[in-house]
């Protein structure tokens, strides 16, 4: 919990290059009552107003300029030197910038990271950031899977999928659906035949949620699959596995591309898709065999 004497109106930008790290750390400092905002280059930072924000979180390596370098600047500004905010996260030591600050004593965790920040004047902010490397410890992670994975993907998928499509499905739609996707040889053909990539989040060292990606065509993929565990929703972790998903598949294919996904029409999670940035391309009903239908939206997402 943040300590009393930090306003939660206050605001803070986050200045880092990862995308996925500034999303996750954005997610959980708002989970607390922060404002925050996002810049992904010191250049983009600087465009901003810097003294209407009471904290700067700066990576120590970006582009043309880094975030000491970018300290350098608030410093000999007036402005940014006399305002409430600054300093960075660095890899794996303390850092002591000159900066001015409200007196905080304060600790904020952040999923498995933790950034203290102890009782400093106005001339002196000192922080401890664990490195960005360590926000997805092992405990606490998103990891591919492989065909040895394949037992604890049914066991999540067994509690996940009908819990998703109890009110929409038939408890025989859901029965066959588990069988014709989650049977150990439908998910070993997808993984060696059908090109899934599949991915496993752990809290606290235990499976908590998958999410599978699919090439499909030349310029784009496929969001197959994205279920948590029922007890871990709307701890943010749908928005974790969606924006992984969105990293790995820049990875795969730096050129634009679109990201593509069926949801049902009467699933609530349309309303996640869309807030994730998904629209609607178009919509069918999709015969899976046994006389059954898959009633669904198809999302998309330029990436």
């Amino acid at each position: 919990m943040f300590h009393k004497s930090f306003k939660m109106a206050e605001r803070i930008l986050i200045v880092d290059d990862e995308e996925t790290l500034c999303e996750v750390l954005k997610l959980n400092l708002e989970n607390e009552g922060c404002d925050v905002d996002i810049a992904f280059s010191a250049e983009e930072a600087l465009t901003h107003d810097l003294t209407s924000y009471s904290l700067i979180l700066l990576d120590i390596k970006m582009g043309e300029i880094s975030g000491i370098k970018m300290t350098k600047i608030l410093k000999a500004d007036v402005k940014t030197a006399t305002s409430p905010s600054s300093s960075a996260r660095h890899a794996t030591r303390r850092t002591t910038s000159p900066a001015c600050a409200p007196r905080l004593g304060t600790t904020l965790r952040l999923l498995a990271g933790e950034i203290t920040v102890n009782d400093f004047d106005n001339t002196q902010l000192c922080c401890i950031f664990t490195p960005a490397k360590e926000m997805f410890l092992p405990m606490n992670d998103i990891r591919k899977a492989t065909i040895a994975n394949i037992p604890t993907i049914r066991e999540l998928a067994a509690i996940a999928f009908p819990q998703t499509y109890s009110t929409i499905l038939s408890p025989e739609q859901i029965d066959y659906m588990m069988k014709w996707m989650y049977s150990e040889q439908s998910l070993r053909r997808q993984m060696t035949e059908e090109g899934h990539i599949y991915y496993i989040a752990q809290q606290d060292g235990m499976p908590i949620g998958y999410l599978s990606i699919q090439p499909e065509g030349e310029d784009a993929y496929h969001l197959q699959k994205l279920y948590i565990l029922p007890d871990y929703q709307g701890m943010g972790w749908g928005k974790r596995l969606f924006l992984h998903a969105t990293k790995v598949i820049k990875e795969l294919h730096p050129a634009p591309c679109r990201m593509l996904l069926n949801v049902n029409r009467h699933n609530e999670a349309l309303h996640f898709y869309q807030k994730m940035g998904m629209t609607k391309v178009s919509e069918g009903d999709f015969a899976i065999g046994g006389g059954y239908y898959m009633n669904d939206y198809i999302m998309g997402l330029d990436l």
